[in-house]
C-alpha cells in the first residue's frame, strides 16, 4: 500500500514511480508526512510530474516551414538588415520532413573569409 501510517501517528507515501509487475524497474520513493491528505497529495503530484515527462519533448513537430519563418523573424529577423530577405523563396513544406540541421545551418550568420 503506497500510503499507510506509522507506530509514531505519522503518514509515508512509499511507492515506485513505475508499475513493477512487469518486472520494470523504477525508482523508489519514500517520504514521510503529518497528515495522510499530504501523503496523498504528494504521491498524486509525484505521479502526473512523471507520466507528463516533459523531459521527452513535445514529439513530431506539426508545423509548416513558413510557420516557423514567421516565428523566427518575429523574435529575430527583426533586428537584422537582411531579415526579410531570409524569408523569402522557402517552400511551404512540413517542418518535420526537414533534416535537423538544415534551417540552424541556413540562419547562422556567414563566415567572411578575410
Amino acid at each position: 500500500m503506497p500510503v499507510r501510517k506509522l507506530p509514531d501517528g505519522r503518514w509515508i507515501a512509499d511507492f515506485y514511480t513505475v508499475d513493477r509487475s512487469n518486472g520494470n524497474e523504477g525508482k523508489r520513493v519514500r517520504k514521510k508526512f503529518a497528515t495522510k491528505g499530504e501523503a496523498l497529495a504528494f504521491e498524486n503530484y509525484t505521479l502526473e510530474q512523471i507520466e507528463s515527462a516533459p523531459w521527452l519533448g513535445e514529439g513530431k513537430e506539426k508545423r509548416r516551414l513558413t510557420e516557423l519563418i514567421e516565428l523566427w523573424f518575429s523574435r529575430h529577423g527583426i533586428t537584422l538588415n537582411d531579415g526579410e530577405k531570409l524569408c523569402c523563396g522557402l517552400p511551404s513544406v512540413w517542418a518535420s520532413l526537414l533534416p535537423q540541421n538544415l534551417m540552424r545551418n541556413f540562419l547562422q550568420p556567414i563566415e567572411l573569409n578575410a
